[in-house]
């Protein structure tokens, strides 16, 4: 099936995105850290019947642009853009998916445009509980500052990863991740600006399961069973809150996850 690429701009900051699908009803998605739109290929094959797709690139990551360097994204332009697109291309009710990062980015949808959303799926999302070392690294100008630091000398984030390492105030599961996306110049920059840029983007977990609730909105979550980036316990904040809620566990680690819930997709059609 054909798979059309575009980008829509607004304001100066622009959403690279791909479209697939033919089914009638709209599947907005949000791929996680160091992916791409491409990253959701695999639900390709498992909805293109049932859904319109579109997936898009998250500022810092393929070919999406923030334009206002090191200024946060608030919630309040998030809901500009996300509306303008929506108008754009004609799109009253849809059904959102976030995996990872991208649950930063579906969450504070919900919150503008419940009484359109027909389906939320979040896989292993990131935005529901702040991780304790996330919420230090940007809440304070000093520590933005540090962390701005190690985007030049990597020897300091090394040496204070391999003592928490020891510590074992980070788990070595983590530290292996965040390892990992750490390596070049240009990985080290995209951490800075994404963790900086989208440190705003949090929501009132409370307030969106109410929200969840007042419109009897579906909510179907996905974890991995292997997963130690995003556990039950992250996003048990939200479910505790929630009525109308699936909690769905696959046996995978984080990385393969939207693979494998295509996968399940395929067998109970429950996206």
């Amino acid at each position: 099936m054909k798979r059309e690429y575009s980008s829509f701009e607004y304001k100066k900051a622009l959403l690279h995105f791909s479209k697939y699908g033919r089914g009638n009803k709209i599947l907005l998605c949000f791929h996680g850290y160091g992916q791409s739109n491409k990253d959701f290929n695999t639900f390709q094959e498992a909805l293109k019947d049932k859904y319109t797709v579109y997936t898009f690139d998250l500022f810092y990551h393929g070919e999406s642009f923030w334009h206002e360097k090191e200024k946060p994204l608030r919630k309040e332009f998030w809901y500009e853009l996300v509306n303008a697109f929506l108008n754009t291309y004609h799109i009253q009710n849809f059904s959102i998916a976030g995996f990872s990062m991208g649950g930063k980015f579906t969450l504070p949808i919900v919150k503008y445009f419940s009484e359109r959303i027909e389906k939320i799926i979040l896989i292993a999302p990131d935005g529901v509980k702040l991780n304790f070392w996330y919420r230090l690294a940007t809440g304070f100008s000093l520590t933005r500052a540090l962390l701005r630091t190690i985007v030049v000398k990597p020897n300091l984030y090394l040496s204070l990863i391999k003592l928490f390492s020891v510590l074992k105030l980070v788990p070595s599961s983590t530290a292996k991740f965040a390892n990992s996306q750490m390596i070049t110049r240009q990985q080290r920059r995209r951490v800075y600006y994404s963790w900086v840029v989208f440190r705003l983007l949090k929501v009132n977990v409370k307030e969106t399961a109410k929200l969840i609730n007042s419109c009897n909105i579906p909510l179907i979550v996905f974890l991995g069973s292997y997963d130690k980036l995003i556990t039950e316990n992250s996003v048990e904040p939200l479910l505790k809150h929630t009525i109308n809620h699936k909690k769905i566990i696959l046996e995978c680690g984080h990385t393969y996850l939207i693979q494998a819930v295509a996968d399940y997709d395929k067998n109970t059609n429950i996206v």
